[in-house]
């Protein structure tokens, strides 16, 4: 039997490269108050560049932060409407938890973009589960919602058309979540959850679960990173397991003994690879968040890592991965935190600082006016909110994920009818937005 290791060096060499941090008894600054381990990065991300995520909902926090530091993210864009998708954030119905399901719908964007001709209907079809009333599920999609066929294909060709743009990101971030997967018996691929809502339990019978072991997992991971390689020979790839924790398991183990399996299995898979490849590095969300105070990293649920312990991990990643020369972003994203950890303007100077220094609040992004609004919000500064509504009623842009807190702030200030409008716009393209319905009726 051939001995695998992730890594063989000579004794005398051995010997002589541990690093500066190797001995436990010099771990405690690095882990309290809270777990921040020693980095050693091997590439910088140059400002304003292309960063292409996909993973878990741990990459949708992961890429809202990256958007206020000027990066561009094109699967924030991505937006599905209210019948579709739920979610405070409209693109979670892209996430992807497993190893597997990442790298099927990597293969998949790539065969179409190889083949040259395009996307056509027919390759929607692996997605596709035909319900009885004549509407369609994507099996790779989450919620498993129904929808007509021809948005069904209209969507697919949008998914084909976004993921294209990893083979020319600068940087690909891969998150995966979880080992426990469903695979469909005929076609072999894994779907993106159980088989369970109304529509697909009467086929139950035509999916196994599976909890992907080590191999697996590296494999797909091998096949998804190669991929994306050999269609984009200067991309860099960042992995990192996700530290939001299972919800539960189809194993018969306690939920916490399965969750462990689970994320252990994929950190030694993504140890595996880092080494394999040296444009591959592992950044330690995990580590960060687990190895914290629970208090400090996780919601109430103890799944979910707080918005605001997000920003940390995430400014961490942009201490050591990414070119960031504006300051004003850097401002931005310090109150985006600040922001996310719920502290008031008494507890931080980070909203204070942000709007000291914006002296031409029409230059800023749309995310990051949208933090700007909030921060000057958490200032009790209405006369200047007042001033920031005008700019954002201006602009053509209308965002969900902005929306909660403009029917916040635009009421409290006398803004009732750009409120409306803004919800109008809203319902334009998502008819059903609960938030724009209540303020529009």
């Amino acid at each position: 039997m051939t001995e695998t290791a992730f890594e063989r060096v000579n004794a005398a060499q051995a010997l002589k490269s541990r690093g500066d941090f190797s001995n436990w008894s010099s771990v405690k600054d690095r882990l309290t108050p809270q777990a921040w381990p020693s980095l050693s990065p091997s590439f910088k991300v140059p400002s304003k560049a292309k960063v292409f995520t996909i993973g878990s909902c741990f990459a949708r926090n992961i890429e809202e932060h990256l958007a206020l530091l000027g990066f561009q993210l094109p699967t924030l864009d991505f937006s599905v409407p209210e019948e579709e998708w739920s979610g405070k954030r409209r693109n979670g119905i892209l996430n992807k938890y497993t190893p597997a399901t990442v790298c099927q719908e990597i293969e998949w964007a790539a065969a179409i973009y190889e083949r040259g001709t395009g996307f056509v209907p027919q390759d929607a079809d692996p997605m596709r589960f035909d319900t009885r009333d004549g509407k369609v599920i994507d099996l790779h999609l989450g919620g498993f919602l129904p929808v007509t066929e021809e948005r069904f294909i209209a969507r697919r060709h949008s998914i084909y058309k976004l993921y294209v743009e990893a083979f020319s990101s600068d940087l690909v971030a891969l998150t995966f979540g979880l080992t426990e997967s469903w695979v469909d018996r005929d076609s072999g691929l894994h779907i993106h959850q159980a088989p369970a809502t109304r529509a697909t339990l009467r086929d139950a019978k035509n999916y196994d679960f599976v909890n992907l072991d080590y191999e697996a997992c590296l494999d797909y991971m091998k096949r998804s990173v190669e991929t994306l390689r050999r269609l984009n020979p200067d991309v860099m790839i960042i992995t990192t397991v996700s530290p939001v924790s299972l919800n539960a398991t189809f194993t018969e183990a306690d939920v916490i003994i399965a969750n462990s399996l689970s994320k252990s299995t994929l950190r030694s898979a993504v140890g595996k690879i880092e080494r394999l490849y040296e444009w591959l590095d592992y950044f330690p969300s995990y580590e960060n968040a687990t190895l914290s105070p629970l208090e400090d990293a996780y919601e109430a649920d103890l799944r979910h890592v707080r918005d605001g312990f997000v920003g940390k991990i995430v400014k961490q990643l942009i201490a050591h991965y990414f070119e960031v020369t504006d300051i004003v972003s850097n401002l931005v994203q310090s109150a985006a935190v600040a922001l996310g950890s719920n502290l008031k303007a008494e507890e931080t100077d980070a909203f204070i600082t942000l709007c000291d220094s914006v002296t031409q609040f029409e230059t800023l992004s749309d995310d990051q006016l949208n933090i700007y609004l909030r921060s000057l919000w958490r200032l009790n500064q209405k006369k200047a909110i007042k001033a920031v509504a005008k700019e954002i009623m201006a602009r053509e842009t209308r965002l969900h994920r902005h929306l909660r807190a403009i029917a916040h702030i635009f009421p409290r200030c006398g803004l009732e009818h750009e409120l409306r409008t803004y919800a109008k716009d809203i319902l334009a393209g998502d008819p059903n937005n609960p938030i724009a319905l209540k303020w529009v009726a």
